[in-house]
């Protein structure tokens, strides 16, 4: 039987020599071996051989006849244990993972024994170097930033706890808090690619000072936090911080320009009983500080800056004062169909009208999630949110309305019913409602998650996972979470047309989304260029400025009308025949006398000539025509100078 046994081994008798038994172990892709109940082999497949062969083995002693129990090496030795365990009849199977090295590569394997009926086991080794590849590649994912590849914070606070558990009586732990002065001017004067080059240089920058022991990490935006578990006696909190802003004094070199960088650090020196995150808390309050001096400065936290820390837990009260007081309103932004060119679903986005002004989330969704208050307020936004959706669809409109879940809310326990509350006292149809949850909620891979993304499915309504593609665990999501919608985050929309790189993310989330059977809405789309490049990617759905910003509920409907007549005039004026002969003229002529968009378009609709969706004229859609003009039907002069712009 060809592959069974060694050519150079002569064949025992044995139940494996002939027939389908025979068959089914060669059949087998894993080297295979079976062995009598003294480990002797009276049978191998093919795959065996040939593994032996490959690895230069040697054939006598690997081959029928052999004797497993006689191997050599560590590993081979806990093989001969497990194996011997199994013979004996001590426990019915056993497994073992063990490093292989060949020559040329290293990899990974596992060896499975399973007993036999009648006697003797079956011995299988298998290639796992792919699963242990892919394994440790997602466990440093969920443990680096994945712009820098340093230590994101939660990483960093679990090896400060650990730090400060493990640290002598006298010994002392630093934590500073280093964060970029004015950086938000670097993305808005140079862009956020050049943003984030800037970032991973000073992430590089602040790498090559460190001491042994010290750890690096990045926290949100332009944080950096350094880990010094064990201080020198008598050294200096503000020294630790001025030495690693120190590294940032020479100028950041990009591709077009040179910027300089200031930082405003805050540090921070403790040891037991002050928890990780007391002592994270005091360096960021002494960077605050910092800061509010002018910045590039250094701080070391001292009690003295106490009043401020209550400072912000009062504000993390003010938002559950501001909620009991109905301060809280609802803006929706409309998600549009990009193939039909409708609005079909709105994003809720709640702000805050406080009396001294209104409020963005980012001024107070961190204190609300800090202060447990995100709970009551997201429970508020659910249910304010199913309302307007139940009274729209009375109305006639029928939308998808998406509400954002932060991480305490997904895994808090009443998630679901409360879910389920919000939709029976308000009517609103199940299927209307998209739970929305970032991947940075997602990044603790929770049993508690999972149920509740399968229970909300088992509701009816539908899942998303919201700025998809920022994070490297975004495939592990689509394995691990039931989603419905996949939002292909803002800072990707942004390139398209500028960045091939963004183009091809872009493209590959929606052929992702496809392929598991979710919708894709691109975020962020500000331009008519944009837009087009969705549609021709075959991006199902859009959200952005360029479609509508977000209105309180009572202005949507007209948002929706000036969303839907841009698109049907855009689709009329790309088309080389959609402008009538007749407004083709009067706007030519009109434009070599030099008459701005506004009184073009008054002239128009004087005349009766409607636009090509049947709608009245109006500046956006003669600018429109203008482009097409000037791509189609050139004009000589002065066409297109003067007030036309106005």
């Amino acid at each position: 039987m060809p592959g069974q046994f060694f050519p150079e081994t002569p064949a025992p008798a044995s139940a494996f020599g002939t027939g389908p038994a025979a068959a089914l172990l060669d059949a087998l892709p894993e080297p295979t071996c079976v062995v009598d109940g003294s480990g002797t082999l009276i049978a191998v497949n093919r795959a065996w051989i040939d593994s032996c062969l490959a690895r230069g083995g040697d054939l006598s002693r690997a081959g029928v006849g052999s004797n497993h129990l006689d191997v050599c090496g560590e590993p081979g030795r806990q093989v001969a244990t497990g194996l011997r365990a199994v013979l004996d009849g001590a426990q019915p199977s056993f497994v073992h993972a063990y490093p292989c090295h060949a020559p040329d590569a290293s990899g990974w394997g596992s060896v499975h024994v399973h007993t036999l009926p009648g006697g003797g086991a079956l011995v299988r080794h298998v290639d796992t170097t792919a699963q242990v590849q892919s394994l440790r590649a997602l466990e440093r994912a969920e443990q680096h930033d994945p712009l820098t590849d340093l230590l994101n914070r939660r990483q960093l606070t679990n090896r400060l706890g650990l730090a400060l558990a493990s640290a002598e009586p006298y010994s002392r732990t630093a934590v500073a808090v280093l964060g970029l002065d004015r950086f938000t001017r670097v993305n808005e004067c140079l862009g956020h690619d050049a943003g984030d080059e800037l970032l991973r240089a000073v992430a590089h920058r602040l790498a090559g000072g460190l001491l042994p022991g010290d750890v690096l990490a990045r926290g949100d935006g332009d944080e950096f936090t350094l880990l010094r578990p064990r201080c020198a006696p008598g050294q200096d909190a503000v020294q630790i911080g001025e030495d690693l802003a120190r590294r940032l004094q020479e100028p950041f070199r990009t591709a077009t320009t040179s910027v300089s960088l200031t930082a405003s650090t805050g540090v921070a020196v403790g040891q037991a009983p002050q928890t990780a995150e007391d002592l994270l808390a005091h360096a960021d309050d002494a960077r605050i500080d910092a800061r509010r001096g002018g910045g590039g400065r250094t701080r070391a936290w001292s009690p003295q800056l106490r009043p401020r820390s209550i400072a912000r837990l009062r504000q993390e009260e003010e938002v559950r004062e501001g909620l009991d007081r109905g301060e809280f309103a609802l803006h929706y932004q409309p998600v549009v169909d990009l193939r039909s060119r409708r609005v079909t679903g709105v994003e809720a986005l709640v702000r805050w009208e406080h009396p001294d002004g209104l409020r963005m989330p980012a001024a107070f969704i961190p204190h609300a999630e800090q202060s447990g208050a995100i709970v009551p307020l997201g429970k508020w936004v659910l249910r304010e949110a199913c309302r307007q959706g139940a009274a729209w669809s009375r109305s006639g409109l029928q939308l998808d309305v998406a509400v954002n879940f932060s991480a305490r809310q997904i895994t808090h326990p009443d998630v679901i019913t409360g879910l389920s509350e919000a939709l029976t006292t308000t009517g609103m149809s199940a299927e209307r409602l998209l739970v929305e949850v970032t991947e940075s909620t997602l990044v603790e891979d929770t049993e508690l998650a999972r149920e509740a993304f399968a229970a909300i499915r088992a509701l009816g309504a539908r899942t998303a996972i919201d700025d998809f593609g920022t994070g490297y665990g975004s495939l592990l999501y689509l394995k691990r979470y039931p989603v419905s919608v996949l939002k292909v985050d803002r800072q990707f929309v942004a390139g398209l047309g500028s960045r091939k790189d963004d183009e091809a993310i872009v493209a590959s989330v929606v052929s992702l989304a496809r392929s598991v059977g979710a919708v894709c809405i691109a975020e962020g789309v500000e331009t008519l260029e944009q837009y087009a490049a969705l549609r021709r990617m075959g991006c199902e759905s859009g959200q952005g400025y360029l479609l509508g910003r977000p209105v309180p509920s009572a202005q949507l409907p007209l948002s929706i009308v000036d969303c839907e007549r841009l698109l049907a005039d855009h689709e009329a004026t790309t088309s080389p025949q959609a402008v009538p002969a007749a407004a083709v003229a009067v706007v030519r002529d009109l434009l070599a006398e030099g008459a701005s968009l506004q009184t073009i378009a008054a002239a128009l609709n004087r005349q009766g000539l409607r636009s090509t969706t049947g709608t009245r004229w109006h500046k956006a859609s003669v600018a429109r025509v203008v482009s097409t003009l000037r791509r189609e039907h050139p004009v000589p002069g002065s066409y297109g100078a003067g007030r036309a712009a106005g």
